[in-house]
């Protein structure tokens, strides 16, 4: 999180790419990459990480926030409405 706070995007995305792949199971973890993954524009990226989180913690409300906040970013209503 250190280099996310620190605007040192291509060394946060890619140290928290191998947090997560060594850790699949830690929703929370995933969460944090899909952040900085949509904060860096890349929405289908960010939609496929959280839906890996979604799968691990249905009812986590940041979580599903996230979800129908990057859906509708892309204009994809219905499937927004979906999480909210």
């Amino acid at each position: 999180l250190a280099l996310v706070r620190a605007k040192q995007m291509p060394a946060a995305l890619s140290h928290l790419a191998q947090a997560s792949a060594l850790r699949p199971e830690d929703a929370q973890l995933a969460y944090v990459y899909a952040v900085a993954l949509r904060d860096t524009g890349d929405l289908a990226r960010a939609l496929a990480v959280l839906e890996r989180a979604y799968g691990l913690r249905r009812y986590d409300p940041d979580i599903l926030w996230m979800l129908a906040a990057t859906h509708a970013n892309r204009g994809a209503t219905e499937q927004a409405l979906r999480y909210a």
